[in-house]
């Protein structure tokens, strides 16, 4: 089979034996974070009762996140990022064995704070994992093949944010908290094991002399000097940014969808569902061709929203008006774009 072959094959990426571990590896990963995040949000509304503490959730995870990005960066620059995968996980793992015992014997206001501390702690781990994880990606899928390689990670990940919350919310409400973040640490167990066994034969040259801030300023430079990079981050950033509603979904499910935690777990996958309605049968040819595509998309979607929300009480109708399935879209759809940018 040619070269050309190879690069043109919807499977190409997967014939590699260390991509297919770092798919599998990433995909376990995902699945305990999202199955972790509705166990949280649920068993911190039956605790509290407060909006205000669900919400407080998502800060106290992003805060330690964005705190160290940077500086993790520059860590996934000079060092194995196996290693640095490797360890990320294992902070996972460790937060995940904290939820699952505090769960077992704690109760009220101690396991509140208990669950704020743990998520605290997961949040520094899920920010040191982010940059060295995509970085193990071109370490080990050569550049011809980095946009299909692309593709299946973002198929995975859709997929398992699709499937996680909803196994978490079946899981809560059938063998309880405890259980369901003992079967996401036996998930992060399998991952850990994965990333054991993942070789890094990557060629980049490494230098171990650079500082940190003449590192971070060089990526700041670059991400600024490229309209295409720094569009689709700002796209995202607003996507995600308006899509943090869903820390709020746990009330919706109790309070006026009159449900359990399995519903919750529907209205958090619904986000992932975005992916199979935003097929397009090739790549974009420019920036003008994805702006129209978006438009088509989500043109309609706020004034749809808004003229239906007196049906919000319709459960089903819920999922596909939910703020979040609307920035997952549109994640989406830039992502594709992205890809598309540098497959020209």
């Amino acid at each position: 089979m040619s070269q050309l072959e190879v690069k043109d094959s919807p499977y190409a990426a997967l014939k590699l034996p260390d991509f297919r571990k770092l798919l599998l590896g990433r995909l376990f990963v995902t699945l305990a974070v999202q199955i972790q995040g509705l166990a949280v949000g649920w068993q911190v509304y039956e605790l509290t009762k407060s909006p205000l503490v669900l919400g407080c959730i998502g800060l106290s995870e992003a805060l330690p996140s964005l705190g160290v990005a940077l500086y993790a960066g520059h860590i996934a620059d000079v060092h194995d990022r196996t290693k640095i995968a490797l360890i990320a996980v294992f902070g996972l793992f460790l937060s995940m064995i904290g939820l699952t015992l505090g769960s077992q014997f704690m109760s009220g206001t101690p396991l509140v704070v208990l669950i704020f501390s743990v998520i605290a702690f997961s949040g520094i781990a899920r920010g040191f994992y982010g940059p060295a994880v995509f970085g193990i990606a071109s370490d080990v899928v050569p550049r011809p093949l980095l946009a299909n390689s692309a593709a299946w990670n973002s198929t995975s990940w859709q997929g398992s944010a699709m499937l996680g919350p909803v196994l978490g919310g079946f899981l809560y409400v059938g063998i309880g908290g405890a259980w369901t973040y003992g079967i996401a640490t036996a998930l992060l167990t399998l991952s850990l094991g994965i990333f054991l066994t993942l070789k890094n034969k990557s060629q980049r040259i490494i230098n171990r002399d650079v500082s940190v801030i003449a590192n971070i300023k060089e990526g700041l430079q670059f991400v600024f000097s490229n309209q295409i990079i720094l569009g689709a981050m700002a796209l995202d950033l607003f996507a995600v940014l308006f899509g943090g509603a869903v820390a709020l979904l746990p009330v919706f499910s109790a309070e006026i969808f009159h449900y359990g935690p399995q519903a919750l777990g529907f209205l958090r996958s619904s986000t992932a569902w975005c992916h199979a309605h935003s097929w397009h049968p090739g790549p974009f040819t420019n920036q003008e061709s994805c702006r129209s595509y978006i438009y088509e998309l989500c043109g309609w979607f706020w004034p749809v929203y808004y003229w239906f929300w007196p049906l919000q009480k319709l459960f089903c109708l819920t999922l596909f008006l939910d703020p979040e399935w609307h920035a997952g879209l549109c994640r989406c759809v830039h992502s594709r774009h992205y890809i598309s940018a540098f497959d020209a």
